[in-house]
């Protein structure tokens, strides 16, 4: 699922760039003019956080919903600077790592993951990516990913400022 060069931009390059796709992924939400900061079905239904270029940054925004259709879900309602709307980090682990971005909405948080560690069978890499949704820090729903997933663009995150919030992620 995850691309192993996003997991080697997140581990060996994060503060390069990363993995970001210009244009639409074949299972994104993105515009042809935005770029794809992360992308994966989950069942019926596409996760994707979209960027757009400009000052301070540019833009960010997070779509959830089904593929040719209005997303049921868009954080924030207009797309904003990427420090103000979302935090997040690397991960690191033996053999690994990732990253993963979260968008507030009140009590409630949307935090995609992209991640690499030796967590398979005997100790073998298995890879991890999709979307959990938490209310008040405590999990609802952990939703992973069902199909191919862009990998979470770590180096894109640090080059407009993205940081953690203070809470711990754990992966699911």
């Amino acid at each position: 699922m995850i691309r192993r060069a996003a997991v080697l931009a997140v581990l060996l390059l994060p503060a390069a760039g990363g993995t970001a796709h210009s244009g639409p992924a074949s299972s994104s939400l993105c515009r042809s003019t935005e770029t794809v900061v992360f992308a994966c079905p989950v069942g019926a239904r596409l996760v994707s956080v979209c960027a757009s270029p400009g000052p301070s940054g540019g833009t960010v925004q997070y779509r959830f919903g089904r593929a040719g259709s209005v997303p049921e879900l868009v954080l924030p309602r207009a797309p904003g600077i990427p420090s103000a709307v979302a935090s997040g980090d690397t991960l690191m682990f033996s053999g690994g790592g990732g990253a993963w971005l979260r968008f507030a909405n009140g009590p409630y948080a949307y935090t995609v993951y992209s991640a690499i560690g030796r967590w398979g069978p005997r100790g073998a890499p298995a890879e991890k990516a999709g979307l959990l949704v938490e209310k008040d820090g405590v999990g609802l729903r952990n939703l992973p990913c069902t199909g191919q997933d862009t990998g979470l663009d770590a180096g894109w995150m640090m080059s407009v400022g993205v940081r953690p919030d203070g809470r711990d992620f754990d992966l699911p």
